[in-house]
């Protein structure tokens, strides 16, 4: 088969093709119809010159913003992030002493707060503490509980082991359950 192919001429083969061609997906074909379609468009069409009349580009004037703007915008942190998250891993560690059991607390103890959107920002701190090695993430599938333990210093993990990225659903209907049950 390959040969024969190999001796026909490639104009042949052109021609062949084109005669048993036809698309799948669609047979389209120019007609009077659908140009004298598309010239009603175009002739409905208001000039391009007037169109761009029609925007004006407003002026604003731009400002300086101060520091605390940006902070309360959440542009820029009130303090360094290094230093924030030391401050929340010594949280940890103080709320696991003083309510935790075996040297761990249970994930939404520690997470859920006030707000919805303190909850949030505690959710995303907590993972840079299990990132950073601050701490551990304990799961208990079966009984669907997950606890967080601190780790009495930050500890490098030099493994060639793949590590596990894992997601944790925080849902606002979840934390409203929560709040209710508190």
């Amino acid at each position: 088969m390959d040969e024969k192919i190999k001796r026909i001429e490639k104009v042949d083969i052109v021609r062949t093709f084109i005669k048993v061609w036809h698309p799948i997906i669609e047979f389209e074909q120019i007609s009077i119809q659908s140009l004298a379609e598309a010239l009603r468009y175009w002739e409905s069409l208001v000039p391009l010159n007037e169109r761009w009349n029609e925007m004006t580009p407003t002026e604003i004037e731009s400002g300086k913003a101060t520091r605390e703007e940006l902070v309360n915008q959440r542009i820029l942190r009130d303090e360094a992030f290094s230093q924030e998250l030391e401050d929340f891993w010594q949280e940890l560690k103080k709320q696991v002493a003083q309510t935790g059991k075996n040297g761990k607390i249970r994930y939404q103890s520690f997470v859920y707060a006030e707000t919805y959107k303190e909850t949030v920002n505690r959710a995303f701190m907590t993972s840079f503490l299990i990132t950073y090695g601050y701490a551990t993430l304990e799961i208990h599938p079966l009984e669907e509980e997950m606890f967080i333990a601190p780790c009495e210093k930050p500890t490098v993990k030099t493994s060639n082991k793949q590590l596990v990225s894992i997601p944790i659903a925080l849902t606002a209907e979840d934390w409203e359950k929560w709040k209710r049950e508190e």
